[in-house]
């Protein structure tokens, strides 16, 4: 433990107040984010900020909270030592440490340490899971997503236990179609209501003097990512098979068709004027998918994409501006109006999760793994603030009103805060899996989130109080919300997109 000790420049005596003390003075002294313009500097107190939480999470899992205890007491502890390192806890601590750090790889192997040690490890299933979909190791993650369902089917406890006898068999039947098929089911019914299950999903819906009615289309392949225009009429879907879809939401019937990406789409979004779509994937690419004529292209030039899948996008409600961010740990910062080239923000900690551009199109807020929200200028990407979280960001909002922002965690919470003071305002906890997607109603008081646990919850952040919408049969993967506040869809690993319409009384 002196190697740790070492780098947080105490001695074996460090009670846990100096070594909580020391982490925090280094931790700031050395965030890469105040050095910015150099990237020797910056690279240099990355690696440096790595190794100071690091050395931090492994003191801290013998720490245990209390302040008075003397290290070196703990340190001669052999067999309490010995006990902690091969504690599944211990490891998964260490993963989630790792993964934050940017070190994926290390990450996975931390992970794998602790399900080595009890191989129903929730919590380590999903995140290692998370970590093999993100880097493009489709095949591994979804062993470790089948483990998970297999997990909770084995706890009498769990809310998704059941699944109708009907709708697994479409599922299983849809997994047996060719690569060639679109990934959509013609023969199924669109509209959820057959088992018992979706019956009671399907029922309306009372919340906030509205009545919100829940359909369902049924896929042949993993919903990735949704979009829906600002009318509500139209929905676009990317999907696991790497195909664009394009939906009338209604009608419940496809219209349009692309297949420019060749690997997983990760990102969908509507232009603002409707008339074209841009998307994202795995395959690094970024592209422009027109409505009038079905035709994909590159945004950019090769040169100008991004080295890694592409996870997030972002834009600008005006419509000139959009911003991607990627595995690769990049940021850019696209002129759509402009033929120049876009702006390039590197040397982040880790993978970007989220975007979402500010109600006046003055700043970007951007979400990773590293437990940092950053809020940078739209016009140049400067730093304008930067606000620690107690968890690795996996989805994240801004109210209409733009006052506030809503954060959702892999520790299953929302934290809702305030942009212009940069203070907590309140917590949220209902979800029992990460929350992969928050929407914010256009009365900024309340609003929309969904999980990996399958739920779709309205909140009303007055009371905060939350009721459940809606669920799929598994994890919800992405959302989205009309402009007007009236139509709400999700997509999910059930091979299904979720459509909420909302009603007057």
């Amino acid at each position: 433990m002196e190697k740790y000790l070492k780098i947080l420049g105490l001695s074996v005596n460090a009670s846990a107040t100096e070594i909580k003390k020391a982490y925090r003075t280094l931790a700031k002294e050395w965030h890469p984010d105040r050095h910015q313009g150099d990237l020797i500097a910056q690279k240099q107190a990355t690696e440096k900020f790595r190794q100071i939480n690091e050395a931090y999470q492994i003191l801290s899992e013998y720490i245990q909270g209390n302040e008075d205890n003397d290290f070196d007491n703990l340190k001669t502890q052999k067999s309490g030592i010995k006990v902690e390192q091969v504690s599944p806890d211990f490891y998964y601590n260490l993963g989630v440490e790792r993964a934050e750090a940017g070190e994926e790889k290390e990450a996975i192997d931390a992970f794998t340490q602790a399900i080595h040690f009890d191989d129903s490890y929730l919590k380590a299933y999903q995140y290692r899971g998370f970590l093999l979909e993100k880097m493009g190791f489709v095949q591994r993650a979804q062993i470790d997503f089948k483990k998970i369902k297999e997990i909770k089917l084995g706890d009498p406890f769990k809310t998704q236990k059941t699944s109708a006898p009907k709708a697994q068999n479409n599922v299983s039947s849809d997994v047996k179609k060719s690569a060639s098929q679109s990934p959509f089911d013609d023969s199924s019914d669109s509209v959820s209501g057959k088992s018992r299950s979706d019956s009671s999903q399907a029922r309306a819906s009372k919340a906030h003097d509205k009545i919100w009615q829940l359909k369902f289309i049924s896929n042949a392949d993993i919903v990735t990512a949704v979009s829906i225009n600002s009318s509500g009429k139209s929905i676009a879907a990317g999907y696991e098979s790497h195909k664009i879809y394009v939906w009338d939401q209604q009608q419940k019937k496809h219209v349009t068709s692309y297949q420019g990406h060749n690997k997983k789409v990760r990102a969908i979004i509507f232009s603002i004027d409707q008339q074209r779509i841009y998307s994202a994937g795995n395959d690094h690419q970024i592209r422009i998918n027109f409505l009038s004529n079905s035709k994909s292209t590159l945004l950019g030039s090769p040169k100008h994409q991004h080295s890694q899948a592409v996870t997030a996008l972002a834009l600008s409600r005006d419509g000139e501006t959009l911003v991607s961010g990627g595995v690769d740990k990049t940021i850019k910062i696209w002129f759509l109006s402009k033929r120049i080239e876009p702006l390039s923000l590197s040397g982040f900690a880790s993978e970007i999760t989220g975007l979402q551009i500010s109600p006046d199109n003055q700043f970007v807020v951007i979400a990773s793994l590293d437990n940092n929200i950053r809020l940078r200028r739209l016009t140049d990407g400067k730093l304008l603030r930067s606000i620690p979280v107690n968890s690795s960001t996996s989805s994240l909002d801004i109210s209409h009103d733009g006052r506030l922002l809503a954060i959702g965690g892999f520790n299953h919470e929302i934290t809702i805060w305030n942009l212009e003071t940069g203070e907590k305002e309140n917590e949220l906890r209902e979800h029992k899996e990460l929350v992969s997607g928050i929407k914010f109603l256009p009365d900024s008081k309340s609003l929309f989130s969904v999980s990996w646990d399958g739920t779709v919850k309205l909140w009303d952040l007055e009371s905060l109080s939350a009721k459940t919408m809606g669920q799929h049969q598994d994890a919800i993967l992405s959302c989205d919300l009309s402009l007007n506040g009236k139509v709400f869809v999700t997509g999910g690993r059930d091979k299904r997109i979720g459509i909420w319409t909302q009603f007057n009384n």
